[in-house]
């Protein structure tokens, strides 16, 4: 493995200078092939999967967690706090409070956010967290287990390989967890789910076998509910753990960020070029998909995602119309009118060969086209039943029926 390691690195530096700025121990990176092995584990075990599923459609993703909501960041940033103090252990009455703490911020948090992220955390965390628990095994290794890696006892890396205590890992990354950051694209997932995991050693012998057929979720499996005043409780929760300076970190972290996409805004609308619009009739902003590399810029009005598209999908009630994308063009999502569009820079001709079963000029700027329509050009296609198609100097709007 060290051979095909050192000839890739060998001949990827030829092409990416950089390559350093991704070295890692050796230990992480056995720990990360560790970590998508269970995947590959947790999908054929959960086809054995025994309780009630629900494998409805999520029409969110991880990039709407709101992470620009500070009350959001501040309850997960006390949900952490207080997962760390469980962690880190106590006596038994008081853990027993404890867990209740964790279930008070967290149903207040999700309160908040939307059905879909709910479903979605409780998805990713088991799936995540386990995952970075037996990745833990290896990047954070116990004395006897390095003692039984003794294929690698003689890589110079291994040589310099210490014991690391995890339980310290996931406490100092839970008390984190208030940074807007770790909640962009739900990347906390890891660290409650590896808390939780790491917890059920202590909590639940064998808890391994069959897990996944058993659990989709860690919700119920540790603590079932609260048993007093819910606000009564919360009140006591930010004051021990000091909210006031942990909104004051957090919203200097959000202005910064803020800043950061305004400019990143600014920058890319300042492009020259002609807008091409999309939007679908009957289709509210929430039930628009837009499938890319997630490299993003995120104000109040705009989501951009800055390397482009592979897919927009609008979801109807009764069908999906989806624009493939052949090119990698900025793509910029009005979250408040759902309208989807890029600036075309090459000024391309994108609409001289529509097909369709008939069409008719409605004024001097808008066509409709009626009936297996079909629109291919260099930088996208699609087909819908019917289009309307209006077109000036600055701006086309395709709008899909």
């Amino acid at each position: 493995m060290r051979k095909f390691w050192d000839r890739y690195a060998k001949i990827d530096n030829n092409h990416k200078p950089d390559l350093e700025n991704y070295q890692k121990p050796l230990l992480e990176h056995l720990g990360g092939i560790l970590h998508e092995l269970l995947h590959a584990f947790q999908f054929s075990e959960v086809k054995q999967f025994v309780g009630k599923k629900d494998d409805s459609r999520t029409l969110l993703t991880k990039i709407d967690y709101p992470y620009q909501d500070s009350e959001v960041c501040l309850l997960l940033g006390l949900e952490g706090a207080v997962l760390a103090d469980i962690v880190k252990g106590a006596e038994s009455e008081k853990i027993r409070e404890l867990w209740q703490d964790f279930v008070c911020v967290r149903n207040e948090r999700r309160k908040r956010i939307h059905p879909d992220i709910v479903k979605l955390e409780g998805y990713m965390e088991i799936n995540e967290g386990t995952a970075q628990y037996v990745q833990y095994s290896l990047n954070f290794p116990k004395p006897e287990y390095l003692k039984a890696l003794s294929m690698l006892q003689n890589l110079p890396e291994f040589q310099s390989v210490k014991p690391a205590e995890k339980k310290d890992i996931i406490i100092n990354f839970l008390k984190q967890l208030y940074k807007p950051s770790m909640s962009m694209y739900m990347t906390y997932v890891y660290h409650t789910g590896v808390a939780q995991a790491f917890l059920l050693d202590s909590l639940i012998p064998n808890w391994k076998t069959d897990f996944f057929r058993k659990y989709r979720s860690f919700d119920g499996l540790l603590v079932q509910s609260v048993s007093d005043d819910p606000g009564e409780r919360l009140q006591k929760i930010k004051e021990r753990y000091h909210s006031d300076e942990m909104m004051t970190k957090i919203n200097v972290e959000l202005g910064e960020i803020k800043s950061k996409n305004d400019a990143e805004l600014s920058k890319f609308l300042s492009q020259s070029g002609s807008r091409i619009c999309f939007s679908c009739t009957n289709v509210d902003p929430q039930h628009v998909q837009i499938i890319g590399t997630v490299f993003l810029i995120e104000t109040d009005e705009f989501r951009v995602f800055k390397a482009g598209a592979q897919q927009i999908a609008f979801v109807g009630d009764t069908a999906i119309l989806n624009v493939a994308f052949k090119k990698s063009v900025p793509i910029f999502f009005n979250k408040k009118t759902g309208e989807v569009f890029f600036i075309n820079s090459e000024n391309s001709a994108l609409f001289d060969s529509i097909s369709a079963d008939s069409q008719q000029k409605i004024s001097s700027e808008t066509t409709e086209y009626s009936g297996n329509v079909k629109v291919d050009n260099t930088i996208f296609t699609f087909e819908c039943p019917k289009l309307s198609l209006s077109q000036s100097l600055s701006q086309s709007s395709l709008r899909l029926f």
